[in-house]
């Protein structure tokens, strides 16, 4: 039997994060004055540039046992790891890896290919992207696959788009919590034009504020134990936009 093999690219959405800086408060001791700075829940834009513009995945197959991706692009190696060149990214042990997000499921990381994984037969939504070592998806739709897929016998027998909006974290997205109170949220989206039809709200420990770009963001001010980060998506007049994945919820532990 021959395998399908599909390829269905996801548009490329902008957004933009709105900024929102700690506050500072101006105190006189001793005669002196004193400038503390105080950490606030706040969300502002972490400025990244993508620089993997030939990274690709131009298509995925399913079979005994296995996702087989075809991979390309010379600037980004999987499980290569980037600089540390800012103090609120931190490196994964993986490095640069892929992600299959199967949704309402699993999320499966890897560093190469082909991806083990069993699946029984059914239909299953499923999105695939690359991602950097500093786990920020890479931002260009040549590097993303999306699509409903049914496997049969085992292997993949069909595919076709997913028929809702969504947003996805990053697989291990709150792991990594700087001393200072900061971490990072970045996120793929699909289905909706921000910052003209729709908008992302980030509501963290009840705080919201919006996002209408798409690059990934610091939050501010997570306090000891768990902090919750509620993603949920806007249309044009206010409304929640729901899927079977939004809204989503991330928590972050800070020890």
């Amino acid at each position: 039997m021959k395998f399908l093999r599909f390829t269905l690219l996801i548009p490329f959405i902008y957004l933009y994060a709105c900024n929102s800086k700690s506050n500072e408060i101006s105190t006189e001791k001793n005669g002196q004055n004193k400038t503390t700075a105080v950490q606030k829940t706040s969300i502002t834009p972490l400025l990244y540039q993508d620089i993997y513009r030939d990274v690709g995945i131009t298509g995925i197959n399913y079979s005994n046992g296995q996702f087989d991706l075809d991979f390309l692009g010379e600037s980004m190696r999987l499980g290569e790891k980037e600089e540390n060149g800012s103090g609120h990214l931190k490196n994964s042990d993986i490095g640069h890896h892929i992600e299959i997000h199967i949704l309402g499921k699993d999320c499966i990381e890897a560093n190469s290919t082909p991806i083990q994984y069993a699946l029984e037969d059914g239909t299953y939504d499923v999105v695939v992207f690359s991602s950097t070592s500093h786990n920020i998806c890479v931002k260009n739709p040549k590097a993303q696959v999306a699509a409903r897929i049914s496997i049969k016998d085992g292997k993949l027998a069909s595919g076709e788009m997913i028929p809702y909006s969504y947003i996805l974290a990053n697989c291990n997205v709150n792991q990594h919590v700087n001393e200072d109170g900061t971490a990072i949220f970045d996120f793929y989206i699909r289905g909706a034009t921000l910052g003209l039809s729709h908008t992302v709200e980030l509501k963290l420990n009840g705080k919201s504020f919006a996002v209408n770009k798409w690059q990934p963001v610091i939050l501010h001010g997570l306090k000891k134990g768990d902090n919750v980060l509620e993603v949920k998506l806007r249309d044009n007049v206010g409304g929640i936009v729901a899927s079977p994945v939004l809204p989503l919820e991330v928590i972050y532990h800070k020890p």
